[in-house]
Formats: C-alpha cells, structure tokens, sequence
C-alpha cells in the first residue's frame, strides 16, 4: 500500500493512472509512472475544483469548476458549462454510443448527452424528476438491464430514477425517505450506498426480478463518527466491496455488506468530502482520500481485513425507520395537497 502526499482530487486508471492535482488556484492534470515514482503534468487549468469523468482513448473528459472539459491530442476544449458557478459536473457513463454526464450542485442540476464529446445537449433536469430535489447524485450504466440509472437529493421523496430509452423517458425505481449516491449493478441486483441525513448509514439493495427492495443499516462501532454517508462503492473482481465515505473521510472494506473494515482513515470532518473516491484497476485500486492518493495491490485487501476489527456494523436502527416513515407520510401528505 502506497499513500502519495499529492493533493489529488480525481483519479482514473486506463492503461495508466491519471490524476487531477489541487495547488491552491490551479489544477493539473497528470500521469504516473508503474511504479509512481515519476509524474508528468500534461495540461494545467485555473480552478479550485475539479474530477476526472472518463479517460479512454486518449481522450479524458472532466470538470473543471463549473466547466466540462475535453482533452484531446494534447489540447483542451470547454465543451459545456452548467447551470450555475456553484455546480461541476460529478459522474459520467456511456449509454450505447452516447455519453451521459451529470450535474450537481444548486437546482436546477441536469442529466446531459453528446456522441462527440464536444456537442452536448440536456437530457432531463433534477426539477422535472421530483420538484424538492436539488441535484443528482449519480449516474451509471446498468448493462444487464441495459438501462441508465440515477440517483438524487436532497430532502427529495423520489430517490432512484432508471431510463431503458437513453433519459428520454424515466420512471422512479425508489420512492421513501433513504437517500443514495453511489450505484453498483450486478446481475442478480443493484446495490446502492446511503448518504442520508435521517440514518446513520447503510446499503439499499434492489431485486429487479422480484421488484423488491431490502436495506442494511449501518452504525459506528464506538463514537468516533455518528455519520457514514458513502461517496463511492465498488465491488472488486475479487468479491470484496471497497466504500469511500465522504463523512468521515475514510475507507472502508466489506465482504457481505454488513461488516466494514477500516483501510483509511483520513479525517472526522463533519462535512462531506465529494472528492472521496474509487478507482478499479485490473491489479490495484486508486483511492482519492483527503489529501492523498491511495494505491493498494488487491492482494493486499484480504490481509489487510482479516486483521482488523469492524469500525461499522449492522443494527436494527428502529428510530431511523420511524423517522424514515414520519417523512414518508408527510411527503405523500404534501403531494396530495400539491395535486388538489
């Protein structure tokens, strides 16, 4: 396990490891070596916030602040701006031959679509899925349903949203009071991580052949943290489920969803760090965490768990489902008196 002291806030893996790099004002994008000994800054940009959304083909296609960016052949282009100077674009996926982008920030955030990576156009607004929403968490391609799924909040009732068509039409897959960000399709079913103000933590796990949903709370074991709002969740090739949570600042790792092992702690900070993330390599992962970059060879992950003991369990969390179906029967009360 390596722990570089680089500043970094997104990185990738494809082919070799990118990352984007924080030095006060600026922003640089840049390569590794194998062994990470040696970086190289290919291109550097005025800003103070950003992440890498996909890297294939010698194109990369990030955020820079507000700014959706495209580097290619050594040069870079701003291909589309959001909504507001407080929004960045957050998570991409591709969906077919189109690439689909995502918005978060201050509502009105938006779904976006390009088959060239310069010409984009809006796909669907937060707005138009749940009016109390204000932004979308998260974006992924489900490829065994081959279907766009989306997350959203916050305060919203209508949490997960899929699309079979490419975002033209959308229809709700998860109304109540549970809030997700990261999404994680599998074959058998789709697991999402809780960020959610009215739990301390945990996973939804949904059943698409039995339109079931089951959820997993989670606690922390002692007092350091009464919060565990996942950022990122990943299941390695090895079976192992790999957390980035974004309040604490930690990284966690899981063999059944119930108990979680600490890999990384990088802070207690009670605000959320949108730049804790995950990057799944063949051999390794790249972790995004704090203030630095996290590289661990797979093989390293099953010892490393073995030896520790669980930091978040599995609880009953009886007075998060009462206040889960409180705020279910006020929203549905609200919705009625909208509708007349």
């Amino acid at each position: 396990m390596k722990l570089l002291n680089v500043n970094a806030l997104s990185a990738v893996e494809a082919g070799a490891v990118f990352a984007l790099l924080k030095n006060g004002a600026k922003l640089a994008l840049t390569t590794f070596s194998e062994d990470f000994s040696e970086m190289k800054e290919l291109v550097a940009f005025t800003g103070t916030a950003g992440h890498i959304l996909l890297a294939d083909n010698n194109e990369i296609l990030l955020s820079v602040d507000n700014n959706l960016v495209l580097f290619r052949d050594n040069k870079y282009k701003m291909v589309l701006k959001a909504h507001r100077a407080e929004n960045v674009f957050w998570h991409a996926c591709k969906f077919h031959e189109t690439v689909m982008v995502q918005e978060c920030g201050l509502a009105p955030t938006s779904i976006y679509a390009s088959g060239d990576l310069l010409s984009w156009k809006e796909v669907v607004s937060n707005l138009e899925i749940d009016r109390h929403s204000k932004h979308f968490h998260q974006l992924v391609y489900d490829p065994y349903r081959d279907q766009l799924i989306a997350t959203l909040g916050d305060g919203n009732y209508i949490r997960v949203i899929c699309s079979d068509d490419g975002g033209l039409k959308w229809q709700p897959l998860f109304r109540g009071a549970w809030q997700f960000l990261p999404i994680v399709p599998l074959r058998d079913k789709i697991v999402f991580g809780m960020d959610s103000g009215l739990t301390s933590g945990g996973v939804g796990i949904y059943d698409p052949f039995e339109d079931y949903w089951e959820f997993t709370f989670l606690k922390w074991v002692g007092k350091d943290a009464k919060l565990a709002q996942m950022c990122d969740l990943k299941r390695l090739d090895t079976g192992l489920w790999l957390a980035a949570l974004g309040t604490p600042q930690a990284l966690v790792l899981s063999e059944d969803l119930k108990k979680w092992y600490p890999l990384h702690m990088a802070g207690f900070d009670k605000r959320f760090n949108l730049y804790m993330k995950i990057a799944d390599g063949k051999n390794r992962v790249v972790c995004c965490a704090g203030p630095n970059l996290l590289i661990i060879e797979k093989e390293e992950l099953a010892e490393i768990g073995s030896n520790m003991r669980p930091v978040l369990v599995n609880h009953e969390a009886y007075t998060s489902r009462l206040i889960g179906t409180l705020f279910v029967l006020k929203r549905k009360f609200k919705n009625k008196i909208f509708i007349r």
